[in-house]
């Protein structure tokens, strides 16, 4: 783990069953994820991952007023529901397979791309930004 004073990073497989609460800056995770627990992203923190795969099982929802970011090579599927204020993607595949909603999407900005999926509805509340991604998605 290294952390800065806006940031920690996790470059190691992080396992949870309880659950994890990100009240401000960025925690972001590069080496793995499996989770069984609940996860909550209040506002201004940022969950962030960018590399490996996290596998956020059943039991782990995620929720708050703040942002996930997904960038790099990570994938990241989500069993559960994911109700997350705001949702970026610079890279990666998110596969959403729970009832999700996010209240702005941004995909592909830097030109990195991201692909969403998974067999849920995954609905924007309010802007969506699209620029260079891939879904699987009917619009």
């Amino acid at each position: 783990m290294k952390s800065a004073c806006d940031r920690t990073q996790f470059g190691i497989p992080f396992t949870n069953s309880g659950a994890v609460d990100l009240q401000t800056a960025k925690v972001e995770f590069d080496g793995g994820v499996s989770s069984s627990g609940p996860w909550t992203v209040e506002a201004p923190a940022t969950l962030a991952f960018a590399a490996g795969t996290a596998n956020l099982n059943a039991g782990s929802t995620v929720s708050g007023d703040g942002t996930l970011f997904e960038e790099g090579s990570a994938t990241v599927n989500l069993a559960d529901a994911y109700s997350v204020a705001h949702t970026v993607f610079q890279g990666g595949t998110a596969n959403f397979n729970g009832p999700s909603t996010t209240a702005t999407l941004a995909m592909g900005l830097s030109n990195f791309g991201g692909t969403l999926g998974g067999s849920a509805d995954f609905t924007v509340i309010g802007l969506l930004t699209w620029k260079g991604s891939a879904a699987d998605r009917r619009f």
